[in-house]
Formats: structure tokens, sequence, C-alpha cells
């Protein structure tokens, strides 16, 4: 009996890996995610506190079911759980988006596979768990954007087995994922014409009537839902002219509407290779969706999806759909294109980029070199983007994502318990950071120290000196600091820099029982 060849257990054991490629993208989206999750983004930022507040709120049992700004309250009871069992810190936060991310990858993965095969499912979940987009929206964990790209990928996927299979339980998933989408984000609203969408061109050429029963069904369902959104969203009656909402979107000319529709779906469209987002937190300002190598991937994918026939229209289709709110002509011009307007469209875009590498991957014969070369591109793809996010985009957050926040909660904590500290300022940083509860909330010994929450002191009048006391000020503000100084001229102070150099703010110490000067 001959020896195994040297190369033998290794294949083997490769061949065991590859049934397992589904949740070792999964893995890998959970390492690039979690890496220094406690340090980028770091600072914690008003919508941070929205979310906060609410699942708090839910927390003590009140039950609420209102917008605040354009979040509806689905994310916030999801995630409830999450925040019960890890506690309300901001890694907390982040890790809800986290978990969601990965129903998002799942669901791109049951699409790519139900639309071509199992390698279309695994390309388009693993260019998800490596992009740019999805990373920053992933470790945000401050909104409920994460859940629209679920949403989208999900509906599709749904409608396509309910016509298919003709299941029941499919048409009640199709109702929750509708439902859910209307009290989640307003890009989320659009599920109802994906689901019409792909029903039309599933079941084009065929027997129309054959959706007249299940539209019938959704909308029994769908209809008293619908009304209580509305009266939830518009409880005012104003919500779309002057509310938060309506604030969004200033109005538009008709007599410019198509130039200024083909302008913006030009912009939403260049989005994916030309030029991004230019907000600082939902993007890498101005980088664009792709990289270049999966830019070039998506290329080739729509020749690749071309091929397959009619199932590219089930990718198109949606993502185009999607693409709407970065197109409407009612958006200030400076915030098209918008990656958080276009989260739903994302999913369609990594499948139609994830053909394009199977379609490349396939030029090579042999199956192992194939898929040696599969998992070179998808690393080389993955390093690319992790080095603009933790360098280029981490660098890119205001004050060079030094946390304002965190770090004054830090020296806050260091300080003795019945030792008061007072704020004399808030929001002195590149983006008005920090703020009052970004402060508060950081504190692992919050108790007693509600006083932070409350307006900054603006005279020595205000400081209790019986057990000392600690100041913070902005360590620009020279006329306060001279101020206060003349009040506890026998004070300690210093003023803290960070390790990049940044003044991050100024301390002072009085000793217990000092008196005012």
């Amino acid at each position: 009996m001959s020896n195994p060849k040297p190369a033998e257990p290794f294949y083997m054991y490769y061949k065991s890996l590859k049934k397992h490629l589904l949740w070792i993208i999964i893995l890998g989206y959970w390492a690039i995610c979690l890496w220094q999750i406690d340090k980028i983004p770091g600072e914690w930022y008003g919508d941070i506190s929205i979310e906060h507040d609410y699942v708090q709120t839910i927390l003590e049992g009140h039950w609420p079911w209102f917008w605040v700004l354009s979040a509806g309250p689905v994310f916030h009871y999801l995630i409830t759980l999450i925040i019960r069992l890890l506690g309300p810190a901001y890694s907390s936060f982040k890790i809800a988006s986290i978990l969601t991310g990965t129903a998002g990858l799942l669901g791109i993965y049951w699409l790519g596979k139900r639309l071509g095969d199992e390698r279309t499912g695994l390309w388009g979940a693993g260019m998800a768990a490596v992009s740019l987009v999805y990373m920053i929206f992933s470790r945000l964990g401050s909104s409920p954007q994460m859940l629209v790209p679920v949403l989208s990928v999900l509906t599709v996927y749904e409608t396509l087995k309910y016509l298919d299979k003709r299941n029941f339980t499919d048409l009640l998933a199709i109702t929750g994922l509708i439902l859910a989408g209307l009290f989640t984000y307003p890009a989320s609203w659009l599920i109802p014409g994906a689901v019409i969408y792909t029903s039309i061109v599933r079941s084009w050429g065929r027997n129309l009537r054959q959706l007249l029963k299940p539209a019938i069904i959704l909308l029994l369902f769908c209809l008293p839902m619908v009304i209580w959104w509305w009266r939830s969203l518009n409880p005012t009656g104003r919500n779309f002219s002057n509310g938060y909402i309506g604030t969004k979107v200033t109005g538009f000319d008709f007599s410019t509407l198509l130039p200024v529709l083909l302008n913006n779906t030009g912009k939403a469209l260049g989005m994916f290779w030309i030029k991004g987002d230019i907000s600082f937190r939902t993007n890498l300002s101005k980088q664009p969706v792709f990289d270049p190598i999966s830019g070039i991937l998506f290329i080739l994918g729509i020749g690749y999806w071309i091929k397959k026939g009619k199932k590219f229209r089930y990718l198109a289709g949606p993502l185009l759909i999607f693409l709407l709110p970065s197109i409407s002509p009612g958006i200030p011009g400076i915030e098209i294109p918008s990656n958080s307007r276009s989260l739903g469209a994302m999913p369609f875009a990594y499948l139609v980029a994830g053909g394009g590498a199977v379609w490349l991957g396939d030029l090579i014969k042999k199956e192992f070199r194939k898929e040696l070369f599969w998992a070179g591109l998808l690393v080389v793809v993955a390093v690319i983007n992790c080095r603009l996010y933790f360098t280029d985009y981490a660098n890119g957050l205001p004050n060079h994502n030094t946390p304002f926040g965190k770090i004054i909660a830090g020296f806050i904590d260091k300080q003795p318990k019945q030792m008061p500290v007072y704020m004399t300022a808030y929001g002195w940083g590149e983006w008005q950071q920090p703020e009052p509860k970004g402060v508060y909330y950081a504190l692992k010994k919050p108790d007693g120290r509600e006083n932070l929450l409350g307006p900054a002191v603006v005279n020595c009048g205000q400081i209790t000196t019986q057990n000392g006391a600690v100041i913070i000020f902005n360590p620009g503000d020279i006329q306060t600091i001279k101020y206060f100084n003349l009040c506890f001229p026998g004070s300690q102070r210093a003023i803290f820099i960070s390790d990049r150099g940044i003044r991050v703010f100024y301390w002072m110490k009085v000793t217990p029982g000092s008196e005012v000067f």
C-alpha cells in the first residue's frame, strides 16, 4: 500500500473548508467589524443618544411607538434585548448593528444562490462583508439605516420564493417585511414598490390574474398598519411640510424637473465609481462605493448577469428602486448622492459585482487555481477597504476621531465620587462635540453626576467647593479660564492633550473648602 501524497492532508482540509465558506465570510465580517470597535468611531453623537434614550424607555416598560427625526421604532425594539444583555455602552449599539448586518449577508447569499448559484451567493455576501460602506454602517451603531438593506434584499428573495412555491408563510414574510419597512426609515418605504416590480417581472407573459389573490391578501393585512403608520408618522399633520422629514425636502421647480432628475440620476449612479457621499460619518468623504477592483467587478458583473437572461432584472430593478430617495428632485443637490438614503440598493450592487468575480474566476480552468484566485481576490479587496476605513475614514472624522466625550468621561471617572464635576461649555470640537449626553452616557460611574446633563456653569457662584470640585473648560476659551482662575487662584490646573497632540480640554481642581475670591 502506497503512502499518501504530502499534499493530500492539505487538500482534504481544503475540501472540508469549502463546506463552510458562508460562515468563514461571516466570521471575517465579524473580525473586521470588531477590530478596534471601541475606538472607531469614537465620539458619542446626538443620534446615538436618541437611540439610547428610546431603548431605555422600552426597557423601563413604557412601550413607546413614535418616530424620532427620521427613525421609526422597529429597529429600536429589535435591538432592545441585545442592549439589555450587553448594557447601554456605545459598543453594545455597534454590536447590535453588526448583528443586523449579519442578517443582511445571509439575505444577499440566499438571493444570489436563488438567482445564480452557490458561488454567486457567496461572492455577493463576500463583497458586502468587506466593502467600505457596509463596514461604516455596521460600526456606526446609531440609527436604523443598517436594517434597510436587510429588508430590501429579503423582500426580493421572499417575493421570488413565494411566486415559485406559492407558500402562504412566504406571503406572511412579505407582509412582515413591508410593515417593518414602513416603521424603519423613509428609504424602506419603497419595499412595496420592490414587491410589485418583482411580482410583475416574474409573472410577465403569464396570467397576471394569479397576482390578484396575494395582492388582496397583502392589502387586507397591510391596510390597518398603513393607517397606523401614517398616524404615528404624522401626528400633527405637518411632518411632511414643516416637521423633520418635511425640512429634508426643499421642493423643486417643475420647469427644471427633467434636467434635475437626469443630473441627480447621474450623480446617484456615479456614486459607485466616480464620486460618493460627501458626509464624514456615513462615508470617507467623496469616496465611491466601490474601490477600483470592485468597480471593475461590477462592470464585469453586468455582463455576467445579462448572460443569465431575465434574472438580471431582479437585481437591476430593485437597485434603481432603492436609489430613488437619492435621486429625488426635492433633495438639496449637495446631499446627492447619499449613502444613507441608498443603502437599500447596496445588496443588489454587491450581487452584480459578485457575479463579475465569478465570471472572471471561470476563465481559470483548474478548479483549485480558480478557487485560490477567488480567495486572493477577496483578500485584496478586503485589505483595500480596511485601509480606507481604519486609516482614511478614521482620520477624516472630526478632530481625527479624537473622542472628546469618552476622554472627558474617563477623566471624570478617576475623580473621587464625592467631588462634584462641572462643565463650563460643550461643543467646542470640529463637529460640536462633546455633547452633554456624550459625556454622561460614556461614564462608567454616572451616579451623582446628573448635573452634567444640565446647562453648563457660567459663573463661580454655581460651584460648590465643600468637597472640592473639578471644572472642565473649552481649552480655547481663554476668557472663561481666566475668570475661573481669578475665582480659585490656588487651584490645580492643566490641559489634557491627546496622543495626537489635540487639545481636548482644560481642567481645574479646586481644593475642598475653597472660597470664591
